[in-house]
């Protein structure tokens, strides 16, 4: 959990800190539909969120399944794999925002 909490910190503060609004910052948790969902879906920030889901959802998959697939002695590589998991998620969200807040 304080995976996830670090990258949302890190990427929301970044965006708290070029936007000033703490609404855009937790709009973080949208992942690639940040940016369309700032921008009341129009139809240009919808499609490029659309367009940026699938790599957000599947570092998440990505993440979460190494939970289960790999051994318990194997906890730095779950670890890794969770964070990177947690970084496409949060990533994807500064590319949708970059698209939008333009």
């Amino acid at each position: 959990m304080w995976i996830t909490a670090l990258t949302f910190a890190v990427f929301g503060g970044f965006v708290f800190a070029l936007t000033k609004s703490s609404a855009y910052a937790f709009g973080m948790w949208l992942g690639p539909y940040a940016g369309g969902y700032a921008r009341e879906w129009q139809s240009c920030c919808a499609e490029n969120s659309y367009g940026l889901a699938p790599y957000g959802i599947g570092g998440v998959l990505a993440g979460v399944a190494a939970q289960f697939v790999l051994g318990r002695s194997m906890r730095r590589s779950r670890l890794l794999l969770f964070g990177g998991g947690c970084v496409a998620w949060f990533g994807t969200a500064l590319l949708s925002y970059a698209h939008a807040l333009e």
